[in-house]
Parts: structure tokens; C-alpha cells; sequence
């Protein structure tokens, strides 16, 4: 049976080299976005955030060494449905953006384009923001340009990104 599995992925894979994307493929590839999709599903914590290559912590009652008032009072969540990516704090402020998304812009696996969204559904702004993101167990890295896709999960003064660490569900205070 192992035999048999190995023979499949190894044909399915071959397959994909040489021949033209089938409508079979394409089901396929539908298919893994919507796990994609459904494993990003739910409420995530961001835990930190980089930008322009500077580290802040989003956790209540951290600071920043070169913002003493700036301590987060409550957590950031991202709540992320089917169609919208909605973010803010975990109050009665909740969400202050809010974005539809797509995952595997040209079939570039890790890849998400967001559109800023007011709360009608309407498009706010020009343009996206092309985004990379990871998951690995609970944790989630998203890194996000408006210029261009990032190439890797870092920030610096030059790229002008924005680099954020979610953990899966509320974290209690």
C-alpha cells in the first residue's frame, strides 16, 4: 500500500513537469486551497510585529524600550472567515480594518493578496497588499508589502514591510 501511495504522488508530480495544468490538477489545486484556507479559519492572537526592521511585542503590558506610552493595554486579534481578514483590538473597537483575501495569487504557494474593505464589502484605497505567510502548529508569520511580495519573512527601513507573529486563539491575559 506504501508502494502504491509513492507511485501515485511520484506519477502526479512527473505528470505536473511535463504535461500542460488539467482540469484535474486544477480541481486539485482548488481543493488544497480550500484546507489552506479552512486551517487559517478562526481567531489569532498577534503576538509581536516588525516594521522597517524594528521588533515590538502586541502582548498587554509590554513596551517598547523606545515608546514608554506605548505599552498595548488589551490583545490585537485577527479574526479570519471565508472571504475577510478582520483586525483590532479586543474591545468594543473591534475590527478597525478589515480586508477580503486571496490565497495563491498565480498559484505561488504561501502567497495571499489582501484588499482593504470597508464594512459595506466596498473596496477602500488603491491597490493590495501582497503578502507571504507560514503556518507551523498554533503560529502563524505574515509579511506584507505594499510595493511588491516580500521574497522572505524579514523588514528593514528599505523594503518598507510589515512582518507579524500570530498564535492560534485568544491568549489569556
Amino acid at each position: 500500500m506504501k508502494h502504491a501511495l509513492l507511485l501515485t504522488g511520484l506519477c502526479i508530480i512527473g505528470l505536473s513537469l511535463i504535461a500542460p495544468p488539467s482540469s484535474l490538477w486544477a480541481q486539485a489545486t482548488a481543493l488544497n486551497m480550500q484546507l489552506k484556507q479552512k486551517e487559517l479559519e478562526g481567531v489569532w492572537t498577534q503576538v509581536c510585529y516588525e516594521i522597517d526592521g524594528e521588533v515590538m511585542s502586541s502582548l498587554p503590558g509590554s513596551g517598547h524600550p523606545n515608546f514608554p506610552g506605548a505599552a498595548a493595554t488589551v490583545p490585537y486579534l485577527w479574526k479570519i472567515s471565508k472571504d475577510y481578514i478582520e483586525l483590532g483590538p479586543d474591545n468594543h473597537l473591534f475590527p478597525n480594518s478589515r480586508f477580503s483575501y486571496e490565497l495563491s495569487p498565480d498559484r505561488k504557494i504561501g502567497a495571499m493578496d489582501l484588499v482593504a474593505i470597508g464594512q459595506d464589502g466596498q473596496k477602500i484605497g488603491q491597490g493590495k497588499l501582497r503578502a507571504l505567510y507560514s503556518m507551523q502548529d498554533d503560529y502563524m508569520i505574515v509579511c506584507w508589502n505594499r510595493d511588491a511580495r516580500p521574497e522572505n519573512f524579514t523588514t528593514s527601513k528599505k523594503a518598507k514591510g510589515w512582518l507579524f507573529i500570530l498564535r492560534r486563539g485568544k491568549l489569556a491575559p
